[in-house]
């Protein structure tokens, strides 16, 4: 399986995101997000929010302002996460999409904002 790339999340996590996940599915859904790889990986290592999935307990969303034209109507980028444990007991994680959101979705419970989140 080959890697499009891996980074630490916010609590120091590995997350994958495979390339063909990475081409197949969120560049061909979301092509706007392209240009955009290195916002994504932020999104993980820096979010300015985290929420817990209402349908997912092992997903967790990383939201992180998307550097979009300012009449955009999407302001935030979306990273959906998807947690699972190895055999060696270490948690891992796999970037199961990722493309720009308007709003946080209703429903998912917030687990960390960062301090610099303008309130």
């Amino acid at each position: 399986m080959a890697l499009q790339f891996t980074c630490l999340d916010y609590e120091g996590v590995r997350i994958s995101c495979d390339a063909d996940v990475w081409r197949a599915h969120i560049l061909q859904e979301h092509p706007e997000i392209d240009e955009h790889a290195a916002v994504v990986q932020q999104a993980i290592r820096e979010p300015l929010l985290v929420y817990q999935d209402r349908d997912y307990p092992d997903r967790k969303l990383f939201y992180l302002t998307f550097p979009s034209p300012p009449s955009a109507r999407r302001r935030h980028v979306r990273v959906v996460v998807e947690y699972h444990q190895e055999q060696d007991g270490a948690i891992r994680g796999l970037v199961v999409t990722a493309f720009p959101s308007r709003n946080v979705r209703a429903g998912d419970r917030l687990l960390w904002a960062s301090p610099t989140m303008p309130r």
